[in-house]
């Protein structure tokens, strides 16, 4: 007799119950509780999601008012009988747990503040989570090799019973029934979603728990997947069980996230890779799969056929299975005598298959869909050049030639969990490195004929371009022609096609196909698969264990191959391989001394570089030479304004892009090598880098140069790396380079902040760029107020050719993409440097009036000679032009906005943090107020310092305070439903906002009561003039008409 009992919190418990008998050591009597547990849930576990269905007998218990449950029989009332009916209909289960279901509600009513039938659903659905939480923990616990061996042999036992546990139903064991149930699920899914969208008085249930189920059921099919996953990863499927896999993937749809999870678990089914922490193991477990395939030839031979003759719904995934599938052919050849024989081909063939694979689309489907949500807004603009050449690879129908780059996109799920992504990850890294050591003859002959047949495209299309011109020159002298002879007369238009003789339909035929850039998309999959992971790719430096090097390594071999490259595209791609490669602190170091080409002990660029005499393209010299050379073309053509001006072109900013990209990578993590680049005299890179930054260059490129500034200054908090680490001695270093960083950026004007050009001209450094020559003006005050902030000495109009604001407001807003000016905030963020005796700026529990210091890294007699001193321009600039501006900008991406709030809130929690009231509060209270004041010195550098101007302007209710305000509204209501990068910035931007207003909380009293009445009578200390607002008040009584937002 079918099992109608039901319990509110069963699986819930029995998952707390495995939990803490995993984190066991030695006898216990809970290994006893557990098996009893285990013998009891054995059987529901083993179901599934599979409950008795309607019953015509309890239905008609349930209608006398006399239902039974949990085996005892009720009396009950007419509206709990018409609601336990709808709940059976509605979840389409026997109506004596469906009587139950609603019994058991009742205690939760107030919890979930709904009725007890709407609370039954919810309980229904969360115990179905537990369930799932069970069978993950029970299936991850029998295959642990932390837990206690008793433990891990109980689980093991029951996860073993249950996978080969089969229903009534039918004889499908456990691994096919996941897949039967994903299918259900979204059936359901589908269901629920067509009668939210038809009539109000169709749907049973409240809106708000019928969309609960919705959005359940699909978390229950991802969980179903992982489920799956992990019988994959410890457990072997059998062969019916493989099979049943791959024709669920065969006609799955790339949209639904589920597809992503099997399609790793089919990965990892057939990965015989022998990399990983324990080599011996995953070797043999490599060879235990291919044994297998041996012992079952019949299988061997059908799964070959499912994989390589059956259609697939998508080209790009199957690519990727037949990738993995040939790699496990090739190591069956090499480790098992016979394979060859029973599989029906030989490595030559394998090759060949692995070719397919990369021209189906392999290489962008590991790129653009298991690694999607590694791809944000930022990483696709940096390296939008990489993916369009991967978009062009893609073989679509005709149909959709004609779509967007959208739509030619795989679908980018930002909820991955971070779990998921670790194993995506890893599984991906094997595969990748499996390829390159087993395959590096074929990835080699892919690249000289993609190389030859580039240069053929090339060759084809200038002798095009040429026979066109030619055309075209012939077109103009034939109607010249016809005019002279018809005396001007008006005569008939020459027909462009039959006027040029006929050579017009041969010359202007079909432009050149594009050639096949898959080593390119190769370089891009390693580009995206090691971006932002520190020291991940330490196994292509030739120091797999992060020590010992080992030059004869396939991938350390693959790396140097690579910087052979010599078109164009492929150097690109090369550099920005390099880059991601180059993140972290050891492998940076690898990088730094590769471009260095040194031969020493590091891996060094291919010998055929260094041996030439001039510099090899791979090194430091020549791409440092390289932004040299331009920005001197770039400036000859100054002097004359009647020649055109000079362009870099498109391709050749795109490999600059990916130098600098490289470049930045290297000097974030590497102190070592970012004071070996800025302290070389021949490279000068930073003089360099302002240079090229002061012509007119896209701003692209732009955004480009002033990432890799200010990663000369970047301290260790910035890229996630403990601060206390750090040497006195390294945050010195690191704080003067941010200095003189400030002062190369005055010189620069990038931001213009004077007109004073002979004094600007007086303090030039050597080596930077020369500044132009407007009229000059004289020095003015600062004045604070409730508009714009405190103004600068009288820099031109922004609509002046030229400059940051001209470009934001001309050039990015236009595009609605602001790459630059959100490198520009950046940089200024990121040469604020805290004081390494302040706490963090996360930390509000020491009061900031006390426990501050001053910035070591702002110069705060930068620009005093032409101006009022410090870097207030530049902050003034965050806060009136990106700031304030944000919400009523356009943009294209939708998480741009919040990444330009997250960017501009922590320059200003930056500042506040970064000003020292506590040095003026201490002379005030040393000296008393009636004895005399506190010292101008003291003055002048808290009233320079853009932390007080931020201070005055929240306290006067200035639009500064609406926007923090807006910004909590706002971004408070949208965190619970927004994922990724999205995510990420609008919860750093409210967490930023609070901090804001707390330290303004926190530090209001001192400057309210007691610094600002001296100020008002020390202004002639300043040297310039101060006025400030006439009204200021706490934040407190601010807020008070501002009611919505508190």
């Amino acid at each position: 007799m079918a099992n109608t009992t039901w319990e509110p919190e069963r699986f819930a418990n029995l998952n707390k119950l495995f939990e803490e008998s995993l984190e066991l050591t030695g006898e216990s009597s809970t290994f006893e509780v557990l098996k009893q547990q285990l013998d009891k849930a054995k059987p529901d576990l083993a179901a599934l999601f599979e409950y008795p269905g309607k019953n015509a007998q309890h239905r008609s218990d349930l209608e006398k008012g006399t239902p039974s449950i949990n085996g005892e029989k009720f009396k009950v009332s007419k509206d709990f009988i018409t609601e336990a009916k709808k709940l059976a209909d509605f979840l389409d289960i026997d109506e004596e747990i469906a009587a139950t279901l609603v019994h058991k509600a009742v205690p939760f009513e107030k919890r979930f503040e709904l009725p007890a039938a709407e609370s039954a659903v919810l309980l229904f659905y969360n115990e179905r989570e537990a369930k799932l939480l069970c069978l993950s923990t029970l299936f991850l616990g029998g295959a642990s090799q932390t837990a206690d061996e008793s433990v891990r042999a109980i689980m093991e036992k029951y996860a073993g019973e249950i996978l080969s546990a089969t229903t009534t139903s039918d004889n499908k064991m456990f691994p096919e029934r996941v897949l039967r149930t994903i299918a259900e699920l979204k059936a359901k899914q589908s269901k629920i979603a067509a009668t939210l969208e038809g009539p109000t008085a169709e749907i049973p249930y409240q809106r708000e728990v019928m969309e609960f189920v919705q959005t359940k059921l699909g978390e229950e099919r991802k969980r179903l997947a992982m489920l799956l996953f992990a019988i994959v990863s410890d457990y072997q499927l059998n062969s019916n069980e493989l099979i049943a896999l791959i024709d669920w993937l065969r006609t799955s749809s790339t949209d639904d996230p589920v597809t992503l999870r099997l399609v790793l678990a089919l990965l990892v089914a057939l990965n015989t890779s022998t990399m990983g922490s324990d080599q011996e193991s995953s070797e043999a477990a490599a060879l235990d799969k291919i044994s297998h395939l041996v012992r079952d030839s019949q299988f061997l031979i059908r799964l070959n056929a499912e994989i390589i003759d059956k259609s697939w719904s998508d080209e790009g995934m199957k690519g990727l299975v037949w990738l993995q599938w040939a790699l496990l052919a090739l190591f069956g050849i090499k480790r098992s005598p016979g394979f060859d024989h029973l599989i029906g081909y030989r490595e030559d063939r394998i090759e060949q298959i692995a070719q397919q694979a990369v021209q189906m689309g392999a290489y962008r489907f590991a790129v653009d869909y298991m690694l999607g949500y590694r791809i944000t807004d930022d990483l696709d603009y940096e390296l939008s050049a990489e993916f369009d050449v991967l978009l062009r690879q893609r073989k679509t129908q005709p149909a959709a030639d004609s779509g967007s780059k959208d739509q030619l996109r795989y679908t980018h799920f930002t909820d991955v969990p971070e779990d998921l992504q670790w194993q995506i990850e890893q599984i991906l890294n094997c595969m990748l490195t499996t390829f390159i050591e087993r395959m590096s003859s074929l990835i080699r002959r892919m690249r000289y004929s993609e190389e030859d047949a580039i240069y053929q495209a090339q060759q084809a299309e200038l002798q095009r371009v040429a026979q066109e011109e030619q055309r075209q020159l012939l077109l103009q002298q034939q109607q010249q022609q016809q005019l002279l002879q018809s005396g001007y007369r008006y005569s008939r238009p020459i027909n462009s096609q039959a006027g040029a003789g006929g050579m017009a339909s041969s010359a202007s035929a079909a432009a050149v196909p594009e050639p096949r850039r898959d080593t390119e998309a190769l370089f891009l999959w390693i580009t995206v698969l090691f971006s932002n992971r520190p020291d991940a790719g330490l196994c292509f430096w030739g120091r797999p264990d992060g020590s010992r090097l080992q030059m004869d390594d396939r991938l350390a071999v693959f790396l140097r191959w690579g910087s052979d490259c010599r078109e164009q595209g492929m150097i690109r791609g090369y550099f920005n391989m390099l880059s991601s490669l180059a993140c972290g602190p050891m492998a940076s170091v690898c990088a730094y001394e590769f471009m260095s080409a040194n031969n020493s002990e590091f891996l060094s660029p291919s010998r055929s570089q260094v041996a030439s005499n001039q510099a090899p393209l791979c090194s430091w010299p020549a791409l440092f030479g390289a932004l040299d050379f331009y920005a001197g073309q770039m400036r000859q053509s100054e002097p004359d304004p009647l020649s055109p001006a000079p362009e870099i072109p498109e391709s050749e900013v795109a490999l600059l892009r990916s130098f600098l990209r490289l470049c930045r990578s290297v000097v974030r993590y590497s102190i070592a090598a970012r004071t070996s680049l800025y302290d070389n005299s021949e490279y000068s890179p930073v003089i360099c880098m302002f240079n090229l930054l002061g012509c007119t260059v896209p701003v692209s490129l732009k955004a480009s140069l002033i990432d890799a500034i200010s990663a000369f200054g970047e301290l260790g908090q910035d890229i996630g790396y403990d601060e206390s680490s750090m040497s006195d001695a390294v945050r010195q270093t690191v704080s003067d380079i941010a200095r003189r960083s400030w002062e190369l950026l005055e010189q620069s004007q990038t931001l213009p902040t004077t007109n004073d050009i002979e004094a600007l001209r007086q303090a030039k450094p050597a080596g930077s760029q020369p500044v132009p020559m407007p009229e000059q003006t004289p020095r003015r005050g600062i004045t604070i107020g409730r508009g714009s902030g405190g103004s600068v000495s009288g820099g031109r109009p922004w609509q002046g050719r030229g400059g940051i604001i001209y470009e934001l407001e001309e050039i990015e807003a236009a595009v609605e993409t602001y790459p630059e000016m959100r490198a520009f905030v950046r940089m200024v963020s990121t040469l604020i440097h805290p004081s390494a005796n302040a706490p963090p700026l996360s930390n509000m529990e020491r009061d900031p009036t006390l426990f501050c210091a001053q910035s070591p890294s702002i110069p705060v007699e930068l620009g005093e000679s032409y101006r009022v001193p410090g870097i207030s321009p530049y902050v003034s600039f965050v806060l009136d032009h990106v700031l304030l501006k944000a919400e009523q900008r356009s943009y294209r991406y939708s998480s741009e906005k919040w990444s330009v709030y997250a960017l501009a809130l922590d320059t200003v929690e930056r500042c506040l943090g970064t000003m020292d009231l506590g040095t003026l509060v201490s002379e005030m209270k040393g000296q008393g107020r009636g004895s005399g004041s506190p010292s101008a010195v003291s003055i002048r550098t808290l009233v320079t310092h853009p932390g007080f101007e931020i201070a005055i302007r929240i306290l006067c209710g200035s639009k500064l305070l609406d926007t923090l305000l807006h910004v909590l509204d706002v971004g408070v209501d949208a965190l619970n439903t927004s994922t990724g990068d999205l995510g990420s910035y609008i919860r750093s931007s409210v967490l930023c906002t609070l901090r804001i207003l707390l330290r303004i909380l926190r530090i209001q009293d001192a400057l309210l009561r007691s610094i600002v009445p001296v100020l008002l009578e020390s202004t002639d200390v300043l040297g310039f003039p101060l006025n400030l607002p006439r009204s200021l008040t706490t934040l407190e009584q601010l807020l008070l008409s501002r009611r919505k937002s508190v």
